[in-house]
């Protein structure tokens, strides 16, 4: 008899099926080389050619439809920050 799968288990595969999900179409290409991405508080961010083929990736993009802000654009409509825009400038200020 098999024994149930704890928590963490259960979790891991979720994330699992998830991820698998989320690549199931995806055709990597290489990365050209590295990208310059120009942000308005932070100026110029430079990305490797590594860090452009993380980007490019569908669990990345996939921020881009997510809100970082919440429903604070209800009371300030210039508040459109997404996730993918928060997660590049952690990374460069990482």
């Amino acid at each position: 008899m098999s024994s149930p799968l704890s928590t963490r288990e259960q979790l891991a595969e979720r994330v699992d099926r998830f991820v698998r999900w989320c690549f199931r179409d995806y055709q990597p290409t290489r990365p050209r080389g590295p990208k310059v991405i120009n942000d308005s508080l932070l100026g110029n961010q430079y990305f490797s050619k590594h860090e452009v083929a993380v980007i490019d990736s569908p669990l990345l993009q996939r921020l881009k439809r997510i809100k970082q802000t919440g429903l604070v654009h209800q009371v300030y409509p210039s508040a459109t920050h997404s996730r993918f825009e928060h997660s590049l400038g952690k990374a460069t200020l990482a």
